[in-house]
C-alpha cells in the first residue's frame, strides 16, 4: 500500500496512520462519554428485558417492571447487556463502563473492517484515509455509538456485514471454493440474521452474488440449507417458548404491529414526520404511554400488536397515495436522515443542523460512485451494492432511525470518499495529459 506524504512532515506509513486515527476515535468517544453521555442506563425495551433477565432469569418486562413475558425483540438482542448486569450489577457504573467499552470496540472494529474492505476493492489510499478520518474524528453519531449500542445490536450488525464482505471478496478470488466454505458461509449468515434481520438481508444478498459468480447451481442448496438449519435451531425453540408464555407461536418478534402503527396513521397527513412519530409513539407504545400500557396489559402482547397491525393495514388500504409518499420518504430518510432523526426526543445536539447535510451529501456521492463502479463492471462492488442497498428494505415499509441505518453508515462514507478520490485522480490525469 502506498505511503501518503503530508506537507512539512515526515512520511508516515498508512498502517501507523490507521492506528493513530483509531486511537483518536477511541479517545474522542471516551471523552464524550464521560463529559456528555455519562455512565447511566438508557430507557429502552432492550435494556428493560436485560434487567429482567439479570434479576429474574425471564425474557420479560420490555415495557417496564411487571409488564410480563415478551417477544417484542429477537431473543439475541438483550443477552450481552443482561450478562453485564448479571456480572457487575444492574445499572452499576462498572456494568455501564463495560458495556460502553464493548460498544466502542465494535465501533472501532467496524471502522477497521470497512477500511480493509475498500482497500481490498482497490480504493485509492487518499480516499481510504479521508474516509477513516471522517468516521473516526467527526462527531457524527457519538450518542448512537456510546449509548444506544450498549443495549442495541446495530454495532454488532455493522461488524458482521463488514466481516462478511471481506470474507466473500477473498473467497471470490480463490481458484476453488470448497463445500466446507459454503457450509461456514451459511452458518454465519444464519447467525447474522438472528442478530439483525436487515444485516441478514445484506449478508444473504452478498452470498447470492458469490453463488451467481462462482458456484454451480447444484451447490447452492449447501449454504441455503446451513442458514435454514441455524435459524430453525434457534427460532423453533423460541417459537415454542412464545407459545407457552404468550399463547401464540411467534417465530421471531411481536413488535411489528407497534412499528406499523407508528408509521401509518392520520397524524402523518397533518404533521411533519418528526412530530407525527413522537406523538404516535407516545400514544401507542407501552414504554411511554400509560393508556397504551394499560391496554397492552389488558389484551396481552400478541393481541395488542395484532390489533395495531390490523388498524395500520386498514389505514394503508384507505390511503394509497399517502402510503407511496411515506415509503419514498422512508427510503430517502435511510440514506439522508432528516433533522428530526438527530432530535428524536426534541433535544437538539451540537452540530444537529450540519449532520443531516453531511449524511445526505455523502450518501448521494456514495450511490453515484456505486452506480459508476457497477456500470464499469468492477466485481468487488457487486458485493458492496448488496451490503448497502438491501438493509433498507424493512424500513421502507415502516420508518427509519439513525440506529437502524448505522449498519451501513460507515460504508456509505467510505464509498463516497472512494468515488471522490477516483474522480480527483481522473481529473489530475486529464490535466497532466492536456
Amino acid at each position: 500500500m502506498a505511503r501518503p506524504r503530508f506537507p512539512g512532515s515526515t512520511v508516515l506509513t498508512t498502517q501507523r496512520l490507521v492506528a493513530g486515527l483509531l486511537a483518536a476515535a477511541a479517545v474522542l468517544r471516551l471523552v464524550w462519554l464521560f463529559l456528555v453521555g455519562k455512565l447511566t442506563q438508557t430507557v429502552s425495551e432492550s435494556d428493560n428485558i436485560a434487567v429482567a433477565l439479570a434479576t429474574t432469569g425471564r425474557f420479560a418486562d420490555a415495557f417496564g417492571a411487571g409488564t410480563g413475558p415478551t417477544a417484542h425483540l429477537a431473543p439475541t438482542t438483550p443477552l450481552l447487556t443482561a450478562l453485564a448486569y448479571t456480572l457487575f450489577g444492574v445499572g452499576s457504573p462498572l456494568a455501564m463502563l463495560i458495556l460502553s467499552l464493548i460498544a466502542l470496540a465494535t465501533v472501532l472494529l467496524s471502522f477497521w473492517l470497512v477500511f480493509r474492505v475498500f482497500s481490498h476493492a482497490g480504493a485509492p489510499t487518499t480516499g481510504l484515509l479521508a474516509a477513516l478520518a471522517a468516521v473516526c474524528l467527526l462527531p457524527l453519531q457519538f450518542s448512537v455509538e456510546m449509548r444506544d449500542l450498549r443495549s442495541w445490536e446495530a454495532g454488532q450488525a455493522a461488524v458482521a456485514i463488514a466481516a462478511m464482505l471481506l470474507w466473500l471478496m477473498r473467497l471470490d478470488q480463490q481458484d476453488r471454493i470448497d463445500t466446507g466454505s459454503l457450509v461456514r458461509l451459511g452458518i454465519a449468515n444464519g447467525l447474522i440474521g438472528l442478530i439483525n434481520p436487515s444485516a441478514g438481508l445484506a449478508s444473504s444478498g452478498m452470498i447470492g452474488v458469490l453463488l451467481l459468480r462462482r458456484i454451480r447451481w447444484t451447490r447452492w442448496p449447501v449454504p441455503v440449507g446451513a442458514t435454514l438449519l441455524v435459524l430453525a435451531l434457534v427460532l423453533v425453540p423460541w417459537g415454542l417458548r412464545n407459545q407457552r408464555e404468550l399463547g401464540s407461536f411467534v417465530l421471531l418478534r411481536t413488535g411489528l404491529g407497534i412499528s406499523r402503527a407508528v408509521a401509518y396513521h392520520d397524524g402523518v397527513l397533518t404533521m411533519d414526520r418528526g412530530s407525527a412519530y413522537r406523538k404516535r409513539f407516545d400514544e401507542i407504545s407501552p414504554l411511554t404511554g400509560e393508556g397504551a400500557r394499560a391496554e397492552y396489559m389488558r389484551l396481552g402482547e400478541v393481541a395488542y400488536n395484532r390489533r395495531l397491525a390490523a388498524e395500520a393495514a386498514d389505514w394503508v388500504e384507505r390511503h394509497p397515495d399517502a402510503v407511496r409518499r411515506l415509503r419514498l420518504e422512508n427510503l430517502r430518510d435511510f440514506y439522508a436522515p432528516p433533522q428530526w432523526h438527530f432530535e428524536r426526543w426534541g433535544r437538539a445536539g451540537r452540530g444537529a443542523a450540519a449532520r443531516p447535510m453531511f449524511f445526505a451529501l455523502t450518501s448521494a456521492i456514495a450511490l453515484v460512485t456505486l452506480l459508476v463502479m457497477l456500470w464499469r463492471r468492477r466485481w468487488h462492488y457487486y458485493y458492496i451494492a448488496a451490503a448497502v442497498l438491501l438493509p433498507v428494505l424493512p424500513y421502507i415499509m415502516t420508518y427509519s432511525l439513525l440506529r437502524y441505518r448505522y449498519v451501513i453508515s460507515t460504508m456509505l462514507i467510505f464509498l463516497a470518499c472512494d468515488g471522490l478520490a477516483r474522480a480527483l485522480a481522473y481529473w489530475r490525469g486529464r490535466r497532466a495529459a492536456a
